[in-house]
C-alpha cells in the first residue's frame, strides 16, 4: 500500500508535498498487528504490565523519493495492552519548561495515566 501510495505521489510531477503515515491490519482473533510506517512517528506499545515499548523504524515520507521502499513489521497485542498512534507535531509540541517533548516525555506522559482506562478517558 504505502509503495503504491508513493509511485502516485511522487509520480505526479505537478505534485511537490508529501505526506507521512503509519498503515496497518489488525487480527482481532489473535491480537496480531502488522504496520508500515512512512516518516509517522513510532507507535507506543503500552503493555498490559506496564511495559511500554516504540515500534518500527520510521521509512520515509510518502511521495520524497519515487523509488522508496517500506518495509512491514509486525507485534501481538495481548489483552490489556494498547498501542497509542500520535502526530510528530505532539511529540515536537513545547512543555511547560520550553523544551520539546519528544518520545520520551510522551512515554513520561503515558506514565501517568492510568493505564486501565480506554479511549477518551485514557
Amino acid at each position: 500500500m504505502a509503495q503504491r501510495l508513493n509511485q502516485r505521489l511522487s509520480g505526479d510531477t505537478g505534485v511537490i508535498e508529501y505526506s507521512t503515515m503509519v498503515y496497518g491490519t489488525a487480527d482481532l482473533h489473535s491480537g496480531e498487528i502488522k504496520l508500515v510506517q512512512a516518516g509517522h512517528p513510532p507507535p507506543l506499545v503500552i503493555r498490559g504490565n506496564g511495559h511500554m515499548e516504540f515500534l518500527g523504524q520510521g521509512g520515509l515520507p510518502i511521495g520524497l523519493i519515487a523509488d522508496a521502499n517500506y518495509s512491514g513489521f509486525q507485534t501481538v497485542l495481548n489483552p490489556g495492552d494498547k498501542i497509542l498512534l500520535y502526530s510528530d507535531r505532539f511529540t515536537k509540541g513545547e512543555t511547560q519548561s520550553g523544551e520539546m517533548l519528544e518520545e520520551e516525555g510522551l512515554m513520561g506522559l503515558v506514565y501517568t495515566c492510568d493505564v486501565n482506562a480506554s479511549g477518551q478517558a485514557f
